[in-house]
């Protein structure tokens, strides 16, 4: 079994990384890359369209996209990452069709009929498939012949190959957060001392909205803080003051406490 390769975090905006293959970091962490929700991108020299981190890494052929297998986003290890024609992406991004009667893709029950229907579309075409007793015999009918349009890492309802690309909501940019008073910095983010209280502070900032994690003895426990709460509101592509395999072990942590 291959072993994965080392990996680097690099800094999008929106305050989300990507996670990519070391040896690559110096050559792309000259670029500025932007987080839309749904893709990873950076301006094209000389400003004229748009490129995506997928293609920085592997430089598909024009017409072809590059897509995460385990529909992370984030995860941009090669390993994880196919070159695909433009069509197999948008068919394994799309939402399933509608009406949503169905758990499965290209399946909906058919009122007048009370039969489930399997049909299926590719460039602006629609295959219709049959009607079925079941909604597992249309979705396996759906299958069959997306295997047939697009190929072997065609979106199945069983056994898929390349599970669908999760999309995130951002919300708007948080304003600029107050200033902290009578607090010395950490090395850790989102960690500070307050000198009145002689302890470390652990706080963090989502939208908009301030937290307060509790006071702490160490700004180790601070920090350890601040990371459980930030997996907890950003994901676990967020900047982290201790990677998973590297938590210190300390005594309890309090719990985050919202603050107006």
């Amino acid at each position: 079994m291959m072993n994965p390769s080392k990996t680097r975090k690099l800094l999008l905006t929106h305050g989300q990384f990507a996670t990519i293959p070391a040896e690559e970091y110096e050559r792309l962490v000259k670029n500025k890359y932007f987080f839309s929700g749904r893709k990873v991108w950076r301006s094209r020299d000389g400003g004229h369209g748009t490129v995506s981190l997928g293609q920085d890494l592997m430089s598909p052929p024009k017409g072809s996209s590059v897509v995460p297998i385990d529909g992370d986003m984030f995860n941009f290890r090669k390993e994880n990452l196919i070159i695909c024609t433009n069509s197999f992406k948008r068919q394994h991004g799309k939402s399933p069709n509608s009406p949503k009667t169905s758990k499965f893709r290209g399946v909906c029950w058919h009122k007048r009929l009370k039969k489930w229907r399997a049909t299926i579309h590719k460039n602006g075409k629609s295959f219709w498939l049959g009607l079925f007793d079941t909604e597992e015999e249309a979705a396996k009918a759906y299958d069959a012949k997306a295997r047939e349009l697009f190929g072997e890492f065609a979106y199945q309802n069983f056994n898929n190959p390349v599970r669908p690309q999760k999309v995130l909501k951002l919300r708007p940019a948080p304003r600029r957060p107050h200033r902290l008073h009578s607090c010395s910095t950490s090395k850790f983010k989102g960690v500070s001392f307050c000198n009145r209280r002689k302890n470390w502070r652990a706080y963090i900032y989502y939208y908009g909205q301030f937290f307060h994690l509790g006071y702490f003895s160490t700004a180790t426990e601070a920090a350890i803080a601040y990371d459980k709460k930030a997996k907890e509101l950003f994901g676990e592509s967020f900047y982290l003051n201790f990677p998973e395999d590297k938590i210190p072990r300390t005594g309890s942590i309090a719990n985050s406490v919202p603050v107006d």
